[in-house]
């Protein structure tokens, strides 16, 4: 019986010699990696030089101080925050916005320095103030840690100490979750590694952004659903996981709750009315999940871009036939920012690695993806993909229609010929689910070749390494090399 248990309850990829070995390659080199590298980019790159990383960082210290909702003052919606805390966000503006502006290492020890005091408190706005919590949790409990080593230390907690021991816990929760899922799905653990040693993936994860959470619940997904394929018997701990990750899908930002298409592939397993079971439990969470969100966390906004937003959705519900040639357009026009921005961009957007950088990764991404061509060819894991391909064309589509309607037609106007706003970070949630169904089609005519994919994985590390430490030299050269007068 104990035997019948246990192979229950292992799935065949983790029997399969060849995602075994490409495990072995990985963990815990991996690991390491991502902390040696991540920590440098946690403390080289200056405070709030990440995507919005002015606006998470002060939700970071308000959900750490249990102040979770923003009040209304009878004009505009904000919370009470620390004035030396606005102080500090306003002081690192001029480096997020002009690319002539450098950090210096005087500026940078007064800040870590610093004794000013959190009181009195100012009514301040800002883009986050509404965000879930729940985002916010890994960077809460890095500030939560951070309080206690500086109650047993001489130094006096400041938000310089605040910023630094947030990034310090986003990048541990990333860290790992990237590693669990590897371990759930190691026949896609290249293309997973690659993800997760790609520029722009780990200096997210080495800040306070709330993008970690969001990446990390889709890779979760991935991971869950991905594990549940071959197993002769889903446990109650495997349906626990998917329910929990459909309302986090759901809650996080609903534009990804298309990638729970990937949950049809257990149809034929389940059966029909087990399966409607399923589905039906999975989009009760994930609309849980989107209620919670958007009513009790959903972000208030003036009457005035209130007009606007509806003015904008009433201009799409009268040309939807017009729609998908304006997603399309969009994505001609803009395919190739995208593709830079979600690997070799940094920083505010101001931090570019140089077109043959990027391209050359690109390239390791796709050796990634032949070193992860499943050995085992199954219907389940071709409808996975085509689901998966599926799910990725709608979520990414929607979050384009969502961007039109709130950020185009505050920038651009009503009825813009284009979609602005969208950027490269935007599409990491989907990559997973792409990069393991470009390995699926080509399992159905490429071979595998073990001595290759192995190959690919030993000098992924190794590549991996070496962009890395370009990524830190970029960030010194654009943050810390005086410009010259």
């Amino acid at each position: 019986m104990e035997d019948q248990h246990q192979t229950a309850e292992t799935d065949i990829p983790r029997a399969d010699p060849l995602s075994r070995a490409k495990l072995d390659i990985l963990m815990p080199r991996l690991h390491y990696m991502l902390l040696f590298f991540g920590l440098l980019l946690v403390f080289i790159t200056p405070p709030l030089q990440t995507p919005d990383e002015n606006s998470h960082l002060v939700r970071s210290i308000m959900v750490a101080e249990g102040q979770f909702f923003p009040r209304y003052d009878g004009e505009r919606w904000g919370q009470d925050v620390p004035e030396s805390l606005v102080q500090y966000v306003e002081n690192h503006t001029s480096l997020m916005t002009d690319t002539s502006q450098r950090y210096s290492y005087g500026a940078w020890f007064a800040f870590s320095a610093d004794h000013t005091p959190h009181e009195p408190r100012v009514f301040h706005s800002y883009s986050a103030q509404s965000s879930s919590p729940l985002l916010y949790l890994p960077q809460a409990a890095g500030i939560w840690a951070g309080k206690v080593l500086y109650a047993v230390s001489p130094g006096v907690f400041n938000w310089s100490a605040a910023q630094y021991f947030a990034r310090i816990g986003n990048l541990v929760a990333f860290v790992l979750g990237i590693g669990l899922a590897i371990r759930l799905v190691p026949q896609f653990s290249s293309s997973l590694a690659f993800l997760a040693l790609t520029p722009m993936m780990l200096s997210l994860a080495a800040s306070t952004s709330y993008d970690v959470t969001v990446i990390l619940v889709a890779v979760g997904y991935f991971a869950a659903i991905v594990s549940t394929i071959h197993r002769a018997e889903i446990s109650w701990k495997h349906w626990i996981a998917i329910f929990g990750l459909s309302f986090l899908l759901g809650h996080c930002k609903m534009v990804y709750a298309p990638m729970m298409l990937a949950l049809f592939v257990l149809f034929s397993r389940l059966g029909w009315r087990n399966f409607l079971k399923v589905a039906g439990i999975s989009g009760v969470s994930a609309l849980a999940g989107i209620f919670v969100g958007t009513v009790v966390f959903g972000v208030p906004s003036d009457a005035s871009a209130n007009a606007t937003i509806q003015e904008q959705m009433d201009y799409v519900g009268g040309n939807l036939l017009g729609i998908p040639g304006l997603l399309l357009r969009t994505l001609g026009h803009s395919v190739d920012f995208y593709y830079v921005s979600s690997l070799g961009i940094l920083g505010w957007l101001n931090a570019h690695f140089p077109l043959p950088v990027i391209t050359a990764w690109f390239g390791v991404g796709l050796a990634a993806i032949v070193a992860d061509i499943p050995k085992t060819k199954s219907r389940e894991m071709l409808l996975f993909a085509a689901y998966s391909i599926a799910g990725a064309v709608l979520s990414v589509s929607l979050l384009m229609l969502v961007m039109y309607i709130i950020w185009t037609s505050q920038t651009v106007g009503i009825g813009a010929s284009m979609v602005e706003g969208v950027q490269g970070r935007y599409l990491l949630p989907v990559f997973p689910f792409l990069f393991a169904s470009a390995a699926i089609l080509l399992s159905t005519f490429v071979p595998v070749r073990e001595r290759v994919a192995l190959a690919i994985v030993r000098h992924q590390l190794t590549l991996g390494a070496a962009m890395l430490s370009l990524t830190i030299f970029m960030i010194i050269i654009r943050y810390w090399v005086p410009v010259p007068a």
